[in-house]
């Protein structure tokens, strides 16, 4: 059994829960023989492709005598025309996407199309993303998938309220936590504060992260040696740096970009506490994470995440300001709190694997296999 994924994500990518569950796939995949995959790859700046031992492609990012967008617009047109290419000649059992453009189909003619559908933000919050499409091709591609896979029990209850998707259709395959194992990982040790609250990821607006920086801000003006450190993204825009200033915190608030696993190990492992005040999230990887360097976490009690967290986190509502104020201030500094947090995540963990992902995932695609 041959499975054909492709670019998509990597494009759109440097670093992210969606392009990491597709290379642990094939990681696994690659490492076991259990199956055989192609990923038609020339040019991208993802990192966890640049950083594996299994795949090979050109590093755009180290192109930076050409424009950006050029960069951009260039390697996703020579990737798509390389991936149509090998598409063509079915030389695979079954097409996996890693996102959602349907931009395929037409090439593989009657081969199984199978299709991981990681969230429903763009429907839950299509205000904000208007001028996306998104939603269409998300919509028309899980029309023509033979299996849909889910990421939570969550994104599976979504996919029926909102596509009407039928449920025999789903299977529900959860991630796993790339950190499992610490010890074996490499670190970056860079200067960091000896205090700091840790926010991880986009912040974009399902995120949550306005709220977040209000509900700090209290605890910031109590321990002038407190911070802030945001992992991951870009730099804050103008409207965060507005924010930031307006509040009298920009000088708390420090940002490390699009991170390597290493430099998140660090970050994890150093912080009091590691808060994820999502309003939505499909799954949730950076929960797994943060149990596996011995962070104890704050986590919005609204979709998928209680599933994930379980006993591990503590909860908050999302939309209660003063909740998040109090939550963290109580983990920051109770230790025996902290000390629970920590061994519960230790074992909630391990509850979650890229092996036991890979082996579902493969099981799913053999049913649909000729």
């Amino acid at each position: 059994m041959k499975i054909l994924y492709d670019y998509q994500i990597f494009n759109i990518q440097r670093y992210g829960g969606i392009s990491r569950y597709f290379i642990e796939l094939m990681k696994n995949i690659h490492g076991t023989g259990i199956a055989e995959f192609t990923l038609p790859l020339v040019a991208c700046n993802n990192g966890y492709v640049l950083d594996s031992e299994f795949l090979r492609c050109i590093n755009t990012s180290k192109l930076d005598f050409f424009k950006a967008s050029t960069v951009r617009k260039k390697s996703v047109q020579l990737n798509q025309w390389f991936t149509k290419l090998y598409a063509i000649k079915k030389n695979y059992d079954i097409y996996h996407p890693t996102y959602y453009d349907p931009y395929l189909l037409d090439c593989i003619g009657n081969k199984p199309l199978v299709v991981t559908v990681h969230d429903m933000i763009h429907e839950i919050f299509n205000e904000q993303y208007s001028k996306s499409n998104v939603i269409e091709q998300k919509k028309y591609l899980v029309s023509k998938a033979s299996i849909i896979i889910a990421i939570s029990e969550n994104t599976k209850r979504d996919l029926i309220n909102i596509l009407g998707v039928d449920e025999n259709k789903i299977k529900v395959i959860y991630h796993g936590s790339s950190f499992a194992d610490t010890s074996i990982l490499p670190t970056i040790e860079i200067d960091i504060p000896g205090n700091y609250i840790l926010f991880v990821g986009d912040r974009w607006y399902y995120k949550n992260f306005d709220f977040f920086v209000r509900s700090v801000v209290p605890l910031l003006q109590e321990d002038r040696l407190l911070r802030v450190v945001c992992a991951g993204s870009i730099p804050f825009n103008n409207q965060e740096q507005a924010l930031l200033a307006g509040l009298g915190v920009a000088d708390r608030f420090l940002h490390y970009p699009a991170a390597s696993d290493g430099l998140m190990i660090h970050l994890y492992k150093n912080a009091r506490v590691f808060v994820f005040p999502s309003r939505y999230e499909g799954f949730g990887i950076p929960i797994l994470e943060a149990f596996a360097c011995g962070c104890p976490v704050i986590a919005s009690n609204s979709s998928s995440l209680p599933e994930v967290g379980g006993d591990a986190c503590v909860y908050i509502n999302p939309q209660d300001s003063t909740s998040l104020t109090d939550l963290t201030r109580k983990v920051i500094y109770d230790d025996e709190l902290r000390h629970r947090l920590r061994t519960n995540g230790y074992e909630r963990q391990k509850n979650f694997s890229w092996d036991e992902t890979t082996k579902q995932t493969v099981a799913a695609y053999s049913t649909v296999c000729c």
